[in-house]
């Protein structure tokens, strides 16, 4: 039996996370496994929990997700593009907890991603979404680091 029957690669669409699907990308054409690709888009639903905006945010929501979508099609052609078996998958909110998430009810038996996120305050303030995940992740993970000029 493969010990990794399938990858959960987590991604921001950035340049930077597309360490991951190469890693992954390897893993997966060596061994035959199932790839699914989660990225956690913020909707304005998300920022704006608090009070009502002057605008409607389901319409505005509707119009993030189908961007966000064909974002993440794109991504994945780009990066992805001679995996057989690839599937997508499109979250919002708490990126670590979606991450979790996803890979709990896809059975993923090992996440891919960066040590690529937030960077300074942002990240004192909320911390990184891959230490979380590291935290609290059903299955092993593996962090791919970024090369640094």
């Amino acid at each position: 039996m493969k010990p990794f029957q399938h990858l959960l690669v987590a991604t921001d669409l950035s340049p930077e996370s597309a360490a991951a699907a190469h890693v992954a990308a390897k893993i997966a054409r060596t061994e035959g496994v199932e790839v699914t690709v989660v990225y956690v888009m913020q909707t304005l639903g998300d920022v704006y929990q608090q009070f009502t905006p002057p605008i409607d945010v389901v319409v505005a929501d509707a119009k993030i997700r189908h961007a966000a979508s064909a974002a993440l099609d794109n991504w994945v052609k780009e990066h992805l593009a001679r995996i057989e078996h690839v599937t997508t998958t499109l979250q919002s909110g708490d990126a670590a907890e979606a991450i979790c998430e996803v890979a709990r009810k896809s059975k993923a038996t090992m996440i891919v991603m960066t040590t690529h996120g937030r960077h300074g305050l942002q990240r004192l303030m909320v911390g990184s979404v891959t230490e979380h995940v590291l935290r609290d992740a059903p299955c092993p993970v593996l962090v791919v680091p970024l090369k640094r000029a």
